[in-house]
């Protein structure tokens, strides 16, 4: 969670930004087709009949090395049972309930972040309701990636394209970044006027929100994972300080992305 100036944003209320890293993105620049086949469909949850390591539980800090390995989400971590491999090299900022946020030793204003059932979020604080969750918008894929499309203070860099991930993670993924136009009004971001508020988890994060400013790109994957007690959403991010960066830190994520497997079963933590 994070703004791109600082990671995860502060609330409304004008609390400061509380971390200081940057951000993450998922395929090149010159379009969002993904590693993986290309379908349209849903996420699909897969059993597993190997052990793995629980992945160590970080709350949002600085950075703490992970070691290289395969590892499962325990039952205080994010989307609990969700299994990733990480390759040598990479630092974690949280593993925590609400996000898993890591970022190559090399690279570290580059970032992969996820995350499940997030809202939108008003973008702006002209109002001075900045990171308030958009009431109007709804929180299924479908809608959050119409709204991540028509809304004025986002630029689309990459059009939504169907991509897979793993061996049956699907969804829609696209590339934004800050338009033009947008006007913040609030000068906890850097780049004021030229950032924008995007998503929030509203029952892991308080007032707090994912931002983007400047330069910033974010590439965002939105996929629905099928549960009997009902859908829930995963979201894989790639946040870089620029578009030029995105292609680079894509290929370096890459094999994290195609090792995450979705637990069979869901546990709400």
């Amino acid at each position: 969670m994070i703004c791109g100036w600082a990671r995860r944003c502060g609330g409304v209320l004008g609390a400061a930004a509380l971390a200081t890293l940057a951000a993450l993105t998922l395929a090149g620049c010159g379009g969002d087709t993904a590693p993986g086949s290309a379908t349209s469909g849903s996420t699909g949850p897969e059993p597993s009949t190997t052990v793995k390591p629980e992945l160590p539980v970080y709350k949002e800090g600085a950075p703490r090395p992970i070691g290289a390995g395969s590892y499962v989400t325990g039952s205080n971590g994010f989307f609990s049972g969700l299994q990733l491999t990480i390759p040598p090299g990479w630092s974690a900022t949280e593993t925590d309930q609400g996000e898993i946020g890591l970022h190559p030793d090399a690279r570290p204003d580059d970032a992969l972040l996820l995350w499940k059932d997030m809202a939108a979020v008003v973008t702006h604080n002209r109002n001075k309701k900045v990171g308030h969750v958009r009431p109007d918008v709804g929180r299924s894929a479908e809608d959050l990636l119409d709204w991540l499309t028509t809304t004025s203070d986002f630029s689309v860099l990459s059009k939504p394209a169907s991509v897979t991930y793993g061996p049956s993670i699907t969804g829609t993924q696209l590339t934004i970044g800050v338009s033009e136009t947008a006007n913040f009004a609030w000068d906890d971001c850097p780049d004021n006027p030229r950032c924008a508020a995007i998503l929030t988890d509203p029952e892991h994060w308080g007032t707090n929100f994912y931002a983007i400013g400047g330069d910033e790109v974010s590439r965002i994957f939105i996929g629905t994972v099928h549960y009997p007690e009902g859908d829930h959403t995963l979201f894989i991010t790639l946040d870089t300080p620029n578009q030029d960066e995105l292609a680079t830190f894509a290929r370096q994520a890459e094999p994290i992305i195609r090792s995450l497997r979705v637990p069979s079963r869901y546990t709400d933590n």
